[in-house]
């Protein structure tokens, strides 16, 4: 009978322990939920949090305080990361937070790779060397490209030209933080290659002989002697039509200053 006694008050204090256990889980998981989506309040601009290469779950929420998110406690996120199943697949990068997110949206950020977009423009009409001078300055860049010559450039991105000059098209090109600069180069090459080929399919016929392209490149000189002719855009049309004239009836171009 003591025996019984004893079996059945363990048996009692074990349901009892289940009890307050699953209380206990059920709390977490309503505190959980409430806290995924609550917003995120504070003051000022975006705050920028960087993820970077070997960061685990610790590293991310010390970095979360660093930047002035107090919200949660880290039992909190670190419970959330684990139902959303990306505590262990944050992407590296860098992340934009603004006031007004939930914590369930800058996880998912983190675990999608929404990371904050960086730009650089190609300006119309640079030359080349103030191409390299303003992609050397863009401090968002990693300057993999400082030591080489214009021709070991040129090579590095496959292009098949021997001078640089008007190979990048211009254009406003969007990339990640810390994205390397000769893959910027070979994105403006290669959309520079892209709009000559379609140039190059929609020429028309009857232009003089001696304006007969032998290449999408020709055409590339070309445009750029145009260009270099006038800074107004709606002259153009003008003056391309002024050197098709002076080469259908034998007469040189008169460009001189400009192709020197």
């Amino acid at each position: 009978m003591a025996r019984k006694g004893i079996f059945g008050r363990l048996l009692r204090l074990f349901v009892l322990l289940l009890v307050v256990a699953a209380c206990g889980v059920g709390y977490l998981w309503m505190r959980t939920q409430q806290f995924a989506d609550r917003p995120i309040e504070f003051a000022g601009g975006e705050k920028v949090l960087e993820v970077a290469p070997g960061d685990g779950f610790a590293d991310v929420m010390r970095k979360l305080r660093g930047i002035g998110i107090a919200e949660g406690s880290d039992l909190e996120w670190r419970l959330l990361a684990r139902r959303m199943k990306v505590a262990s697949r944050l992407q590296v990068g860098e992340y934009g937070i603004t006031s007004g997110m939930s914590p369930r949206t800058i996880l998912q950020r983190m675990h999608d790779g929404r990371v904050i977009q960086r730009k650089f423009t190609v300006i119309e009409g640079w030359s080349f060397r103030d191409l390299r001078r303003s992609v050397a300055a863009n401090p968002s860049l990693r300057h993999d490209t400082a030591n080489m010559s214009d021709a070991e450039l040129l090579q590095a991105i496959g292009a098949r030209e021997l001078h640089p000059e008007g190979l990048f098209f211009p254009d406003t090109y969007f990339f990640d933080q810390g994205s390397s600069e000769l893959a910027l180069y070979k994105r403006a090459y290669h959309a520079m290659q892209e709009n000559l080929q379609a140039s190059w399919a929609m020429r028309g016929n009857g232009l003089p002989q001696r304006l007969t392209y032998r290449s999408p490149y020709e055409v590339l000189i070309m445009a750029s002697i145009i260009e270099k002719e006038t800074g107004e855009a709606e002259e153009r049309p003008l003056i391309a039509s002024v050197f098709v004239n002076r080469l259908r009836i034998g007469m040189r171009l008169q460009t001189d200053p400009t192709v020197i």
